[in-house]
């Protein structure tokens, strides 16, 4: 369960990503395409994997062996489909700082490298549109949430990446 409270899944959107190995996909994985760096500038790639969701608690650990425990980074991408066409929030709570683009342009961006908890408001449709969530770690705690909810509700939904093509 989530450190957070989230609401029923029927209000919150959809986080999807579709990703294919080969020119002609034999399988499709469904989740986010994360791929993780050893360094906070996204040049030294340690791995990629499928993740279902962008709810990360490294605390003061590494997410992996091959990851440094201070200054790395995280790119998740794929793509944000909401249920229904209309007025949504995304909100990022994280530490040290997070880019989100959305269809293209940045929606969010925080590099102060302190704890933050950043929004945004955009228009969304039910068609899928490009997504990225590029977070990086200096030092102290390291975390990375994302949730999102049609603005006016008054709960966050912490299950976003439940991807469904």
């Amino acid at each position: 369960r989530s450190r957070f409270q989230s609401v029923p899944m029927a209000i919150c959107c959809i986080l999807t990503g579709l990703v294919c190995a080969a020119a002609e996909p034999t399988e499709v994985q469904h989740g986010l395409k994360t791929e993780y760096f050893r360094d906070s500038n996204f040049q030294e790639k340690a791995f990629e994997r499928i993740e279902p969701n962008i709810e990360c608690y490294w605390d003061w650990g590494s997410p992996a062996a091959n990851v440094p425990v201070d200054h790395f980074s995280v790119r998740w991408t794929g793509w944000l489909r909401a249920p229904k066409a209309g007025r949504y929030k995304l909100i990022v709570h994280g530490d040290d700082g997070a880019i989100m683009r959305l269809n293209g342009l940045t929606v969010i961006e925080r590099r102060n490298g302190h704890i933050f908890t950043e929004e945004a408001n955009v228009e969304l449709s039910e068609t899928p549109v490009p997504f990225s969530l590029s977070y990086f770690e200096l030092t102290q705690p390291a975390y990375c949430v994302m949730f999102w909810q049609p603005v006016g509700a008054t709960s966050y939904c912490a299950e976003i990446g439940r991807a469904h093509v």
